[in-house]
Order: structure tokens, then C-alpha cells, then sequence
């Protein structure tokens, strides 16, 4: 049977046992502001029960009107939790005038739907003729009436991160957390008001019939990332940010950042320790981690974390680094991107009330960016090992030419395979990496009297052959039939005396399937080993460039 929930004090019990089906409440004294609110909530959700046909509150014995203003306003704000009883008529009983409740900081709630003022004795019947909000009238009766600030001691940086870390917190791993801070905000009248600003009619009505609804939190699947190092720069990222990460990224060990800088070289040496040595397989940045300082900031090149991604990309272009944002202007995700993001995610501010629907569209939208990155993670050690070969121009043994001419062709191979997405796009960036060898074998390898020659030691070399087999062999060969796998194995064990015996046939496979694809020979594609799988077909895929290109670099590390 429902219950008329009546609070107060002894006073109040004495004449509410006069009220049908009356439930007394003890009302404890709060103080207000941001710790009471909490309490205020904590016993809404304890105390008033999914049963409750109405609420009695006796202004008179509770020591502040504007208390019982606040109670009126977490009971509405607390739909989630108390289900329909947050939509019960509310009667505040006093033998004053309606006045003793206005001029307070919680005071419109007397002019939302569903609430009512009158004399205890008449508690009875007000009650009989009060009607219940309905969904609709939840939103156009109360939400649209009433407006909730956020606490003036947090600034709106602050508050996005808070809001954010738990709007991602609750899609990720449900309303469960142990985070300290999440929780203290979550039992905050304004974040309440964000959330209930979040619902559509049809999440309201779920909630009150309590069924599976958008409203409740929807678990993402997780992202295996076991043995991943992951950093976290991120100057609040204490807000909850580092906790949902940890839940999100399986088997993954991350590191938090927490400074407030406004630029790279502000960073303390620990830092910048961690971040150029840390070898890291994904790099969460924040984009403002320079606090209230940045709050006005307006272009995107200003801000801290643009300044600060600018530097990560310096020191390894391959470094796959996600943006944490709370702007969703187009021009800052463009200049992002521009910058060499390799994606974004935008953290939800409480000044937007977007549904439930977009927070799950847009936390998926981060695990399949996340996976993106870290299956991308080779692009680190490439650009890594691109940016060593140029270092070492000093010792470089051969002609600038050939070094430039390298140069230039790695930093395509890598423009290429760093955007790629389709298959085509994969087999293109293969290709533009083997033609290093072609640049390599133009320039040191000469014809004289229809033979090859190795140009540093010539005669020495003359008219070799290496087998399939990786075996050398001296015999005489018409320059037009010698293939250019059997050129860069000439290279590496006349040349440069290499010893892997399977390195001849190694680049034997790499350019047959070159050859193969650039023309459509699908039948050398498709070819098939033993068991029976395809053994070309990983040119349009990046671990087939990632064979091409520790062969290249095995090459490279012989020419200084």
C-alpha cells in the first residue's frame, strides 16, 4: 500500500498519525551548501521509498525554511534512485504565510509542478487533490522551471572533468565506483540536474515502470590491452579520469601526469623523463592542462595540450597520442587532427545536457579509437628508427645523394602507412617502402659488359649469383635476367659480408609479392604454404609492411 511519508520532528508526529497510511520521518538538521546537498541526497535515497503516494514537510519544526526547500529539491532532482516517488506531489505544511519560503537559493521550487502549501490540519485533504508529475510535466513542470548552478568554488574546466570522468564512468563499468570524488558529485544537486536534463520522456517513463532503459548505464565492452603502457597527462586527472582507464583498458599499466603546465618545457625533468623515455603504446593528452588560466582561451594553437602535442610528435611522430577535449568546435578537432592527433575524445560538459544515447555513441567511439591506436603502435618504432637513420647522415658511407634520396623515400613509405585504412591504401605504403631497395641497388650496383658489379669493390664481386637458398654461386648471367631480390642479396653477403643464410630468400618473398600485386597476379597473392595459408596477402595489411621494414632497416644498419 502507498505511503504519505510526513518529516519533521516530534512535533510533527503527533498530528501526522491523523493522515491515512502516514509513514513518519524523522528530519535530521543539515547545514547547507555542497556537503549538505550530499547528505540531503544520501538520505532521500535511504529514507523514501518507491511506495510513497505523497510528501508531508512541517515547515514550522525544522529549524530552516530553506532546508526544507532543499529536501523538496533532492527528492525531484533524485528520480534515478527513488524512481516515481521523485515525481509525488509535495505539501509543505505551516501555520505562516507562503512567504516564510521565498528569497531562498532553492526557493522556485515552489512554483514547479506538484507542490502545494497549506495548513497541517488540512494536510489530509490537500493530499486527496494533488496529482503526481507525469513524465512530460517532469520536464515542463520541474526541469523547465527550475535552474541549478554549479558550486562557485569549481571552476568550468574543473567541472567538465568531473562530469565527463563520470559520464564515461558509468557507460564503462555502471553506477558502481570507488572513486571519492565521482561519488561526492554525483550527490550534487547540480550534477543531479545535468543528468535528469539527460532523459527523454521515454527514459523517465522506464525509470518510474523501472525497466531496462537508454538511462541506465549501458558497459562498453572492455579493451584487452594486456602488457600496454599507457600515459595519462592530464592535470585533473585524479577527477576520475585514471580510475575509469584502468577499468577500460584491461592488463594495462598507466601513468598518470599530473601537472599544470603551460607548455612542454614547463614540465618538471621527472616528467619529461617519463614521457621521452617511457615508451609508451598510447598517450592520453588533456587539452587544457594549465587550469583556470586557460579558461578564456579561445585559439586552438593556445592551448596548453596543443603546445604540449606539437612536442610529443616532435620527439616521435609515431607516437599515437588521443586528445581529451571538452569543445566540440569543429575548427579545435580539425586543428587537432592537423596537428598529428591520432584522434579525440570529447569529454562531456555539464553545460550540455546531451542524451544517454550520444554519451554511448561517443564511449564507443573511443574504444574503437583506442584499439585503432594500439594496433597502430608499430608506427612509433618506425618513425623511430626513420628519425635515427637521419641522425646518423655523419657516418653515413655512400654518396649524399643516396642518402637523400632514402630520406625522402622512408618519409613517404611513412606518410603513406601512417593514413592508411583500406587494403589498397596498405599495399600502396608496401610498395613506396620497397623502392628503397631500387634506390639502393640504382646506386651501388653498375653494369659492365652486360654484368652486375658492386661498385666499392668491383671486379671482387663480379657475375654472383645467390640461390633461393641463400647460397653464393659464381656464374654468367645476362644482366637483364639478374631480379632485384637477387641484387640486395648480393649487397648483403658480398658487400657487407652478411651471415643470415635466409636473408636472400626472405627478400625473395618480399618483392614477389610487390611484383604480384602491382601486376594483379592473384595467383602469387593467393598463394598458399603448407598449412595452407596465404602467404602474400599480408601487403595489404600492416604487418606485411612491418616485415618489408625490418629488412630495410637490416639494409640501412650496413651503410654507415
Amino acid at each position: 500500500m502507498e505511503k504519505i511519508l510526513v518529516l519533521g520532528n516530534e512535533q510533527t508526529k503527533k498530528w501526522s498519525e491523523n493522515i491515512s497510511n502516514s509513514l513518519f520521518i524523522q528530519m535530521p538538521v543539515f547545514s547547507l551548501g555542497e556537503d549538505g546537498e550530499r547528505k540531503l541526497c544520501e538520505f532521500v535515497i535511504s529514507n523514501i521509498g518507491c511506495d510513497s503516494k505523497a510528501i508531508v514537510i512541517d515547515v514550522d519544526e525544522i529549524s530552516k525554511p530553506e532546508l526544507c526547500l532543499a529536501f523538496a529539491m533532492a527528492i525531484r532532482l533524485s528520480i534515478l534512485d527513488i524512481k516515481s516517488a521523485a515525481l509525488s506531489p509535495i505539501l509543505f505544511v505551516s501555520r505562516a504565510t507562503q512567504d516564510i519560503l521565498t528569497g531562498y537559493k532553492y526557493s522556485p521550487v515552489i512554483l514547479t509542478g506538484s507542490i502545494a502549501f497549506d495548513l497541517p490540519e488540512n494536510a489530509n485533504d490537500a493530499i486527496e487533490v494533488m496529482e503526481p508529475l507525469s513524465p512530460i510535466e517532469f520536464r515542463t513542470k520541474f526541469l523547465d522551471v527550475i535552474k541549478i548552478i554549479p558550486n562557485a568554488t569549481e571552476g568550468r574546466h574543473s567541472l567538465a572533468n568531473q562530469w565527463g570522468a563520470d559520464v564515461l564512468s558509468r557507460i564503462v563499468v555502471g553506477n558502481e565506483t570507488d572513486n571519492e570524488l565521482i561519488k561526492k558529485a554525483r550527490h550534487s544537486f547540480y550534477f543531479r540536474y545535468v543528468r535528469a536534463l539527460s532523459l527523454g520522456t521515454s527514459d523517465i517513463e522506464d525509470t518510474i515502470q523501472e525497466v531496462e532503459t537508454t538511462s541506465t548505464p549501458v558497459n562498453i565492452k572492455k579493451i584487452d590491452a594486456t602488457g600496454k603502457k599507457i600515459l595519462l597527462i592530464d592535470d585533473e586527472a585524479d577527477k576520475g579520469w585514471y580510475d575509469v582507464l584502468c577499468k577500460m583498458l584491461l592488463g594495462s599499466i598507466i601513468v598518470p601526469i599530473k601537472e599544470q603546465v603551460p607548455d612542454y618545457n614547463s614540465f618538471s625533468d621527472n616528467a619529461k623523463s617519463e614521457i621521452e623515455s617511457g615508451k609508451y603504446d598510447l598517450i592520453f593528452l588533456d587539452l587544457r592542462i594549465n587550469g583556470v588560466a586557460e579558461e578564456d582561451t579561445l585559439r586552438p594553437n593556445d592551448f596548453s595540450g596543443m603546445k604540449i602535442l606539437n612536442s610529443i610528435k616532435k620527439l616521435n611522430k609515431g607516437n599515437q597520442v588521443i586528445m581529451f577535449t571538452a569543445s566540440n568546435k569543429a575548427w579545435n578537432m580539425k586543428a587537432l587532427l592537423d596537428a598529428g592527433a591520432d584522434g579525440y575524445y570529447i569529454k562531456e560538459s555539464p553545460e550540455y545536457a546531451f542524451p544517454t544515447t550520444y554519451s554511448v555513441s561517443n564511449a564507443n567511439e573511443l574504444v574503437k579509437t583506442i584499439n585503432r591506436c594500439l594496433k597502430r603502435g608499430y608506427l612509433k618504432d618506425v618513425a623511430g628508427e626513420i628519425k635515427q637513420f637521419k641522425k646518423n647522415e655523419s657516418t653515413f658511407k655512400y654518396e649524399d645523394k643516396l642518402f637523400s634520396n632514402i630520406s625522402i623515400q622512408l618519409d613517404v613509405a611513412y606518410s603513406l602507412i601512417s593514413s592508411a585504412i583500406t587494403q589498397q591504401q596498405f599495399a600502396f605504403a608496401y610498395i613506396s617502402l620497397e623502392q628503397v631497395f631500387e634506390i639502393i641497388t640504382d646506386e651501388l650496383i653498375v653494369i659492365d659488359n652486360y654484368h652486375y658489379i658492386i661498385d666499392e669493390i668491383q671486379e671482387d664481386c663480379k657475375d654472383w649469383k645467390i640461390d633461393s637458398r641463400g647460397c653464393r654461386g659464381k656464374v654468367n648471367l645476362d644482366w637483364k635476367d639478374y631480379p632485384q631480390w637477387k641484387k640486395i642479396a648480393s649487397l648483403y653477403y658480398q658487400l657487407w659480408n652478411g651471415t643470415d643464410a635466409s636473408f636472400g630468400k626472405e627478400v625473395q618473398h618480399l618483392i614477389e609479392k610487390r611484383n604480384a600485386f602491382i601486376h594483379n597476379d592473384k595467383a602469387t597473392l593467393n598463394k598458399t604454404d603448407s598449412q595452407h595459408k596465404k602467404i602474400h596477402t599480408d601487403i595489404y595489411r600492416e604487418d606485411g609492411f612491418i616485415r618489408l621494414f625490418q629488412t630495410v632497416k637490416t639494409i640501412l644498419q650496413y651503410m654507415y
